[in-house]
């Protein structure tokens, strides 16, 4: 979060970068931050060869990429509160991440694959204000932008692993990167579900909230099957590459990915799982 008078999370995250020369986390961020941090260290890790047991390898890298993990939760926070009925919140800039920009590249890790990311997220965001205004207001979702946001959801997380490769001095491991984004979906899809009611009342962008909207409470479910079909059949062909290029980490994936249960629903297997959908609700 960027510095300035502490006029909350979303004022204070999102000035420019000529107002505030310095770029800057919360507490709160932090405590937002702490389990994606230590998901991604854990599922993560493996696919640059480090430890995530090992307190050398964790302690190296993990620093800087929680520090970068609390500001973009304190940001997504600041978001959240400009959607939420109850929040008086000024609208955020078209590019939060100038400060952070910044940073990395004072530390020359910022690289064109970690800038698009960082685009993604301000695009997610403005999908995310975009989509859930008109859930509020009863107008039309369309499904390409519902669809596209789930997608970019998970940006932090290939922000994170794109710094992950720079600061290794590595380049990206694109089939690598391809595999981590199918299962990116599912984990999304997994989260939304379990936080479908909360979402509601909070007013945030929820996949499933998305379908009930356009296609009914009685096809919302069903219409969701199918989307959730489709991703786990590119998840199983990715991890089938993975499997056939490096077995050991693809067997050691899959054993981090059931045993703590990533995708929420038991759809951590290649082949698919039944998806635990909550009935529906019309929202009023």
């Amino acid at each position: 979060m960027c510095e300035g008078e502490p006029q909350g999370p979303l004022q204070a995250s999102c000035e420019t970068m000529d107002a505030m020369p310095g770029c800057y986390a919360t507490i709160e961020g932090v405590d937002l931050a702490q389990s994606a941090l230590e998901d991604f260290i854990n599922s993560y890790y493996m696919f640059h060869n480090l430890n995530a047991n090992s307190g050398e390898d964790v302690l190296k890298y993990s620093p800087f990429l929680g520090f970068v993990e609390s500001h973009i939760y304190d940001l997504d926070q600041a978001n959240e509160d400009y959607l939420h009925p109850a929040m008086t919140s000024t609208l955020p800039p078209k590019d939060p991440f100038s400060p952070l920009r910044r940073i990395l590249g004072e530390r020359t890790w910022m690289t064109p694959e970690l800038s698009k990311e960082l685009e993604h997220g301000a695009r997610f965001w403005a999908l995310e204000r975009k989509i859930c205004q008109a859930l509020a207001a009863k107008s039309p979702v369309s499904q390409e932008e519902a669809e596209e946001a789930l997608r970019l959801k998970s940006f932090d997380y290939r922000a994170m692993n794109l710094l992950l490769y720079k600061m290794r001095g590595e380049e990206p491991c694109s089939e690598h990167m391809e595999f981590l984004a199918t299962s990116e979906v599912l984990v999304e899809i997994g989260d939304d579900l379990v936080d479908y009611y909360e979402d509601i009342e909070r007013n945030s962008f929820n996949i499933y909230r998305c379908f009930v909207a356009i296609h009914g409470c009685d096809l919302g479910a069903h219409e969701l099957r199918k989307f959730i079909t489709s991703a786990e059949r590119a998840y199983a062909a990715a991890y089938a590459r993975l499997e056939k290029g490096n077995p050991p980490l693809a067997a050691k994936w899959l054993q981090r990915n059931q045993s703590s249960r990533r995708h929420s629903s038991g759809s951590e297997k290649p082949e698919g799982a039944t998806w635990e959908i909550p009935p529906a609700l019309e929202e009023k």
